[in-house]
This record gives C-alpha cells, structure tokens and sequence, in this order.
C-alpha cells in the first residue's frame, strides 16, 4: 500500500503511481506528488491496523478534496471564460453606445434644425396668407376705386 514512506524503502520501491491522482512518479526521492501534493509515505505490512486506517482515512478524505478541488478548477476556468467573453461585449457595447450617442447627438441637432426650418415655414404661411388676405382687399379696394372714378367720369 503506497502511503506512507520509509525514507528508505521509498528510493527503492517508488516505481508506482499516486494513489489520490494516478501521476506516475518520475524521481526516487520523492516526498510529495507534484500533482496533488499527496504525501508519499510506504506502510510495512507489520503496521499497527490503527495506522493502518488513519493513513487509509486520510487517503480518502485528500482524494475527496482533490476531486472537489479538480471540479472547482473546471468551474473556476469556464467562468474565467465566461468573464472574459463578458468583458470583451461590455467594450463592445460601450463602443457600440458610444457610437449611438454621438449618432443620437447629431439626430437631435438635426431634428432641431428641422423643427426651426418647420417654424420658419410656418411663418412665411402665415405671412403669404396676411399678404394674400392684403392683396384680396387692396384688389377689391381699387376696384372701388376704379369704379368710383368711372362713376365721376360719367
């Protein structure tokens, strides 16, 4: 059972791979996995079961954490992930608001000019129909006119 290490025996026997990870180990003088950081330690088979079973329940319980702390990494990488896309649509659309609001500036500039325009032309109505109104009575005042100097002529 590859658990604990006799110092020892580990530079001679350490040929196996973790127990928590599966890493296959590369060095004879190996205290620690480099992938898991399990402790290797190689109890002899003439070890109290007591010993036996802490080291069996620490086994356990650092295998626990290693595949919680493996599922947390996934986790943590897809929502780094996520977030980096997220920042990259944040510029986007600040880029794409930037855009419509100098749009929206220049519209507004625009559509106070067409609304000045449209007063302007209000205006001029108003005064092309006064004038009209004017022309209607001045035309019919020198028609009195006219007809009042006929009736002096006659």
């Amino acid at each position: 059972m590859l658990i604990l290490i006799n110092r020892i025996m580990a530079q001679k026997t350490l040929n196996e791979n973790c127990p928590v990870c599966g890493n296959q180990f590369q060095e004879a003088k190996i205290e620690f996995c480099p992938q898991c950081h399990w402790e290797i330690i190689i109890i002899s088979q003439s070890a109290s079961q007591g010993l036996k079973n802490f080291y069996s329940e620490k086994l356990k319980r650092h295998k626990e954490i290693f595949e919680q702390t493996k599922k947390l990494n996934v986790v943590a990488s897809v929502k780094a992930e996520q977030i980096e896309k997220l920042e990259k649509l944040k510029t986007e659309l600040e880029s794409k608001n930037k855009t419509l609001s100098s749009d929206l500036a220049i519209s507004n500039d625009e559509l106070k000019k067409i609304k000045s325009k449209a007063t302007e032309i209000e205006n001029s109505k108003k005064k092309i129909s006064d004038l009209e109104k004017e022309v209607k009575t001045l035309t019919r005042d020198l028609k009195v006119c006219r007809q009042g100097n006929l009736d002096e002529r006659i």
